[in-house]
């Protein structure tokens, strides 16, 4: 039984839980800087709008939950899929101070403090991942119990 509950946790040896993470975050500075790079676009350009509207939210709010099953599913623990949480918040602050001290345009300067947008975001990715690895735990239960 501890064998299955230290599996839970922390995953399978050998599971890719590096690339999974690290793959996230790629994707998720990739789209951070995506839309940093379209604020000087007028709010009518189409790219804008597919930034802003589509990928931004899908990267930070869906996806943890996407890549938490996934996660759970390839058997890489709970604490990977934790960490998948923290990803998105870890990489809007870090883009906002950045993007701040050297004054890019549409960057920092809200109303918001950005501690209060973090943990915002923080606490919907984790929440969004927890969901995600429960549901990927529960279909690789599934699948395992279905196939001989």
């Amino acid at each position: 039984m501890a064998t299955v509950r230290h599996e839970l946790v922390w995953g399978r040896p050998g599971a890719p839980r590096l690339e999974l993470v690290g793959g996230f975050a790629v994707i998720v500075v990739a789209t951070l800087l995506a839309t940093v790079a379209t604020n000087t676009l007028g709010t009518d350009n189409p790219i804008r709008r597919v930034v802003y509207d589509a990928g931004l939210p899908a990267v930070l709010f869906y996806a943890p939950g996407v890549v938490g099953a996934v996660g759970a599913y390839l058997r890489c623990g709970a604490a990977t899929c934790l960490a998948v949480g923290f990803v998105p918040a870890t990489f809007f602050a870090l883009v906002a101070i950045v993007g701040s001290v050297f004054g890019l345009p549409g960057v920092g300067g809200g109303d918001a403090p950005l501690w209060s947008i973090t943990v915002a975001f923080a606490t919907i990715a984790l929440v969004a991942a927890v969901v995600g690895f429960l549901a990927g735990t529960a279909i690789r239960a599934g699948v395992t119990a279905v196939s001989p």
